[in-house]
């Protein structure tokens, strides 16, 4: 009887193991049934991305961009660990990221990536080495950022109130006096006269992106960043700061403008 019952038992545990193993379902697990060794692996890419450089890092959020308001670069491809090979124009370089300065405005250059990687016969036995070109384009003067012009919108704390503010970027003059990049309707308070922002010299001017100090204190030290939406280049995102008092640094407000073009 009890040889017997110790069968049953042992048939049971059989039978849930049987049970436990049909019920695996996770292709990474070479155990499983539906297990997938190439599952999670990706083919080799050559993509890489194209960051403008700026000259004030405070408050700057790098996005990758083709067209550049900096003659500065940072490219970096995306894959990792693989074997890299860059041209640009009669250079080749051979890491992953690099920086490179003072390309020409105006005109399209073209950035070469070819990545090697060891072959992997079971899941991609045909891209060892891929390779791609995209042009880079720097625009000719700060004026033609996106983010420049005249926009609609209102404070993400009262959207029922809704103003337009205007983003005046001057072109850029190596000869004095040099007229100074403004943002207007944003602040209604009174150390802001004409409830105009004057920007100090500590300011980054990129192709859908701009930040910012108002000068010598003024509108409360206001300071912030200005972003183009890259999918509707028409909406903006103003992030901006101030201090109630300019004495004590825990009298700071957050605000947010959304606001979309108009002009």
């Amino acid at each position: 009887m009890r040889f017997l019952l110790f069968i049953l038992i042992c048939a049971g545990l059989i039978l849930t193991a049987e049970s436990c193993k049909k019920e695996c379902h996770d292709r990474s697990n070479p155990d499983c049934e539906n297990y997938d060794p190439c599952y999670g692996k990706q083919p080799l890419t050559a993509d890489f991305e194209t960051f403008e450089v700026s000259i004030f890092p405070d408050n700057w959020i790098p996005y990758s961009t083709d067209t550049l308001a900096s003659s500065d670069v940072f490219f970096r491809a995306k894959e990792e660990n693989v074997e890299y090979e860059w041209t640009v124009g009669s250079e080749t370089i051979t890491t992953r990221s690099f920086t490179r300065k003072n390309f020409p405005v105006g005109v399209r250059i073209p950035i070469t990536l070819k990545v090697k990687r060891k072959t992997d016969f079971g899941c991609f036995p045909t891209d060892s080495v891929v390779a791609q070109t995209r042009n880079i384009f720097v625009i000719d003067g700060y004026e033609n950022s996106k983010v420049a012009g005249y926009y609609q919108g209102y404070h993400t704390n009262n959207a029922a109130d809704t103003f337009t503010v205007c983003i005046y970027i001057p072109e850029y003059s190596m000869n004095p006096p040099h007229e100074k990049t403004t943002i207007s309707g944003l602040m209604n308070i009174s150390t802001c006269a004409d409830n105009k922002i004057n920007v100090s010299g500590s300011e980054s001017v990129g192709y859908k992106q701009y930040t910012f100090l108002s000068q010598d204190g003024f509108c409360h030290g206001a300071w912030g960043r200005v972003r183009v939406d890259s999918a509707f280049m028409g909406h903006i995102r103003i992030d901006y700061s101030y201090l109630k008092d300019l004495t004590d640094i825990k009298s700071q407000v957050d605000k947010t403008f959304l606001g979309k073009r108009i002009n």
